[in-house]
């Protein structure tokens, strides 16, 4: 930690799920040290016949048209950070990009990343690479792409299936919340929270809404958990259940899910009519979720 960081005079780093130009150059940098790891699948071969020698790019970029196609490429079809262009009016710019690509890129990486050996072949002064089957560069790769994206601000996380996770500030999901949701004996409400939290994680551009849309889904079932009785029955029993022993506390229950039910019928969460009010920021569905989701965990722990 350097001085102004003790001192707590730097300029804190905005959390972002936005990956940048100069993000993307920054992680790409990251990827490319790792190319002599996953060489064993696209390797060049030393003239002298040894099985590999370094990564045969041209194979790689090759391979990837078909697996992740949005990746930018330069002028000889390889695959590369986003180019700069560069004119007198708009200065410096870049080539469009997709984000994703890049997620996509190092979740690639990370699953066929593998250790190795060098030896020196002083002829044609490079290399040669051997296998030895370990995971440790996996490791320090995993490690290294989680640096980088918690130096950067990005809330993205690496996890250990190597699978990118979105991550969300203030997020109160736990393993404690989703050990208590995997009780829950009504089959479809446990597999619509575990569905909304699953997509709530997943990186992309519509997972914050599409993840709204269905934990509201599983709060509208949640209020139906007595099948005998009429859904408002249903509901005032369960908030009873909640809180049995504060008159004012279930007056603040009762309240919050009348408010949560106006939010999932005025806005564009579970219906789509055109006089809905559209949500435009994703901090604005975090905020949603978290809130709904909340109400939910407080309920299942009364059933």
């Amino acid at each position: 930690m350097y001085y102004s960081e003790r001192s707590g005079i730097r300029k804190s780093i905005v959390k972002t799920h936005e990956i940048t130009a100069d993000h993307y150059s920054y992680i790409w940098k990251i990827c490319i040290r790792y190319y002599d790891s996953i060489a064993w699948k696209y390797p060049l071969r030393c003239p002298d016949g040894f099985p590999c020698c370094g990564l045969d790019l041209n194979s790689l970029s090759d391979d990837l048209v078909f697996d992740i196609p949005e990746l930018p490429r330069d002028e000889y079809g390889l695959i590369c950070q986003p180019q700069i262009k560069s004119n007198v009016f708009e200065g410096k710019t870049y080539q469009e990009y997709n984000q994703y690509a890049l997620l996509d890129f190092i979740e690639y990486l990370a699953e066929n990343i593998r250790d190795y050996t060098t030896s020196h072949h002083s002829f044609f002064q490079h290399e040669h690479i051997t296998y030895t089957g370990g995971k440790k560069l996996q490791l320090q790769f995993k490690e290294e792409i989680n640096a980088a994206f918690n130096r950067l601000g990005l809330l993205y996380h690496l996890n250990d299936a190597l699978t990118i996770e979105r991550l969300v500030e203030g997020d109160i999901v736990t393993s404690s919340l989703i050990e208590e949701i995997q009780c829950v004996q009504e089959n479809g409400l446990r597999q619509l929270l575990l569905e909304a939290i699953e997509i709530n994680h997943r990186p992309g551009k519509t997972s914050a809404r599409d993840s709204v849309e269905k934990i509201w889904d599983a709060f509208e079932r949640l209020k139906t958990i007595n099948p005998q009785l009429k859904k408002n029955e249903s509901a005032d029993l369960l908030i009873n259940s909640i809180s049995p022993n504060s008159p004012l506390f279930k007056q603040e229950i009762e309240k919050e899910f009348r408010t949560l039910t106006s939010i999932g019928n005025e806005f564009r969460i579970r219906h789509h009519e055109t006089n809905k009010e559209e949500i435009r920021d994703s901090n604005h569905y975090d905020y949603l979720f978290n809130r709904c989701i909340s109400l939910i965990y407080l309920a299942i722990k009364s059933i």
